[in-house]
């Protein structure tokens, strides 16, 4: 029995997936089989039952995880002891693009600079993907958003499939306006205002709204630009090609609001909160390498929100408007 061997078997509980479990531990997939096989074979148990959409604990499989995850935490508790501190560690974390403008730079900055050891992987996501990918296993952390309409999803999704989710601090969306706009120098704007211009949105938004629309919404989306990413969202607004709806934390730390070419404006009608949280697994077990990460993403989120509320607030209107806020 190797220290491998159990820490290959967690891997491919949390994955639920050998292929997947290869390709965050750098392993082949034969030879993680091979060694998940001989270390069943040790025991004389059946750790894994696995079927075509992938691997599942068997009830003895369970019990053995319980055990590897008190192993494990002795583990860690020797490593920090050691001159070493910590052994070399890969993990990877999802984020959505607005946690990604600014805060996962300092992030990588912070672990860079104080935990060399840790290579930090970064998988950015919008909202909707986050999540699912620390459910099928692809990442260990996720930042992630939700509004008040997605809400009961998330909180399903974590209960679910047993997942920690803490708040970290709450955003508004804000309308991106190119300086030049003839809104731009209000101090808000309404949704009405922005009828009949292009909006640029991520494209994931496009497909998941066309699926179920009706013909007049099918139309409107049509008119607008997609795109994959949150820099070339704002490069076209910048251009003065589109406006579009974003969080507020967006302008901290952006070139683009920073030198002038873009202005965001709080919506003063039918105002939509971001509620940002971590979530990862819940276990008994959680490597010191990722505790780390989790201080790090508390600390870097406290410091956000104090940004956040140095800046003015939306301004609160009575008045509330039909029109669809696509985000």
């Amino acid at each position: 029995m190797h220290l491998k061997q159990l820490q290959y078997t967690l891997e491919v509980a949390k994955c639920k997936s050998f292929s997947k479990a290869a390709k965050k531990l750098y392993v082949s997939q034969p030879s993680l089989s091979t060694s998940i096989s001989s270390f069943e074979e040790e025991l004389g148990l059946t750790l894994f039952l696995r079927t075509t959409s992938g691997v599942v604990l068997t009830q003895e499989g369970e019990q053995v995880l319980a055990q590897i995850e008190e192993v494990l935490t002795s583990v860690d508790r020797l490593a920090a002891m050691g001159k070493q501190g910590f052994v070399k560690y890969n993990t990877t974390l999802a984020a959505i693009p607005s946690a990604c403008n600014g805060m996962v730079i300092n992030l990588l900055g912070e672990v860079a600079q104080s935990n060399p050891e840790i290579t930090l992987n970064i998988l950015e996501l919008r909202p909707q993907k986050v999540l699912q990918s620390l459910i099928n296993g692809v990442t260990d952390i996720a930042i992630g958003s939700y509004t008040e309409e997605t809400k009961k999803y998330i909180f399903k999704e974590t209960q679910k499939n047993n997942l920690e989710l803490e708040p970290l601090f709450e955003d508004y969306l804000y309308v991106f306006l190119e300086r030049n706009h003839p809104l731009a120098k209000k101090a808000s704007v309404s949704l009405k205002e922005l009828a009949g211009e292009r909006q640029a949105i991520f494209n994931d938004f496009l497909l998941l709204e066309s699926a179920e629309c009706t013909a007049e919404e099918e139309k409107n989306l049509s008119e607008c630009y997609s795109f994959s990413d949150r820099s070339s969202i704002k490069q076209a607004v910048a251009a003065g090609l589109a406006y579009a709806v974003l969080p507020h934390q967006m302008v901290l730390d952006d070139i683009y609001t920073t030198s002038g070419l873009i202005k965001a404006l709080p919506i003063n009608t039918d105002q939509v909160k971001v509620y940002n949280y971590v979530a990862y697994r819940k276990s008994n077990y959680m490597p010191k390498q990722e505790q780390v990460i989790l201080e790090y993403i508390r600390t870097l989120a406290a410091e956000q929100k104090e940004r956040l509320d140095k800046l003015p607030r939306p301004v609160v209107s009575n008045i509330t408007e039909t029109t669809v806020l696509r985000y």
